[in-house]
């Protein structure tokens, strides 16, 4: 299990589903830091990190706080890498995200007497939310200039999404994609104080088209309209065009009824 070359490094990891919900997380602290006590004390490095979606509440984040300081006090280093596509009411991508609970704990898991070194924030860009990511940069802007600890390591990263198609950044034409701007002037910005996957975010704009074809876009719209009624059943209220309001201009542009 524990490699005998001084420099090595072993990382247990915990993913999705939530893994902040999985009891197994927290029965498991113990068993990996007695394992892991002699060879820390050899000088190897051990991690914990965790991927989660941040709507965490008071009473489960005190849970795994507890465990994270379990983790802190044997030697660990811990990480957390928070998935966050979009804020305010944008964070709907991921729909019933509860945005300010997220906001809450990234602003506490990087500020001072957090046991967490370092959070990655991470972001799946996509056909839905890349029109909104100036919001999404501004509240991880001035998060990190308001509350991150000088010690705490922040990073910024970006990916594109892949499936389902329909909602590949392909499939919504430059026009309609107004902050470009904004938002790489709020990233680089960032990038003089944390970590930012620049290139990545600047790749993704550079290959937003002019135009479509009509064939597209009625793919793209018949994949949301369906998406739009299933969600409706659970939740009456929900609206892709209400919430991203830049379909509906897309929409009418192309004379696609919604």
């Amino acid at each position: 299990l524990f490699p005998s070359h001084d420099t090595c490094m072993l990382s247990i990891a915990y993913l999705g589903g939530e893994p902040t919900l999985h009891h197994e997380m927290y029965d498991h602290a113990d068993i990996f830091i007695e394992a892991a006590r002699e060879v820390i004390k050899q000088g190897k490095r051990m991690e914990i990190s965790i991927t989660t979606n941040g709507t965490s509440k008071a009473k489960l984040n005190e849970r795994f706080y507890k465990m994270f300081e379990k983790y802190k006090s044997a030697g660990w280093s811990v990480k957390i890498m928070l998935s966050q596509d979009g804020a305010d009411q944008y964070a709907q991508i991921r729909h019933g995200a509860d945005f300010e609970t997220i906001q809450k704990n990234f602003n506490t898991w990087i500020s001072k007497g957090s046991p967490v070194d370092m959070v990655t924030t991470f972001s799946v860009i996509s056909a839905i939310n890349i029109p909104y990511l100036n919001v999404l940069a501004k509240y991880i802007h001035e998060s990190i200039i308001n509350n991150k600890c000088e010690n705490k390591i922040v990073d910024v990263h970006f990916n594109t999404l892949i499936s389902p198609q329909w909602m590949q950044v392909r499939y919504t034409p430059l026009k309609y994609v107004k902050t470009t701007t904004d938002t790489l002037k709020t990233f680089k910005k960032l990038s003089k104080h944390v970590r930012v996957n620049m290139p990545l975010i600047e790749n993704v704009y550079s290959t937003l088209k002019d135009n479509i074809s009509l064939e597209d876009v009625k793919y793209h719209f018949e994949n949301i309209k369906y998406v739009d009624s299933v969600y409706k059943k659970t939740y009456p209220n929900w609206s892709f065009f209400e919430t991203f309001p830049h379909l509906v201009e897309y929409a009418s542009d192309y004379g696609i009824e919604i």
